[in-house]
């Protein structure tokens, strides 16, 4: 079994529909616009009521694969004490200019 979170309700849909029973996710309202998603700019705090829990939920996993470029799975990586494995893949179709905007600083 394992814990599933995300703001794309197509995207949680196709994995509770492929694994079924094995799959643990929280119940809360989901969208597919980016405007009205969870990492979006939903001013609902219902919205952000859940991706709190989500972290929460996700911060006691033992292994967190997270989203390229995404801060979600190192905040719960830090609210789990830094104990999780965390798994973050590069999608094969990243721009180097990207990885030059968002890493310049490291």
């Amino acid at each position: 079994m394992f814990f599933l979170c995300g703001d794309n309700d197509d995207v949680l849909k196709h994995f509770e529909n492929k694994y079924g029973d094995r799959i643990i996710t929280h119940s809360q309202d989901r969208y597919n616009h980016p405007h009205k998603a969870e990492s979006g700019h939903n001013t609902s705090t219902q919205a952000s009521v859940d991706a709190f829990i989500d972290l929460m939920l996700l911060s006691r996993c033992d292994t967190i694969v997270g989203t390229y470029a995404s801060t979600f799975a190192e905040v719960a990586w830090w609210l789990g004490d830094c104990k999780p494995k965390v798994i973050i893949p590069e999608p094969p179709n990243v721009e180097e200019s990207f990885k030059n905007r968002i890493f310049e600083k490291l």
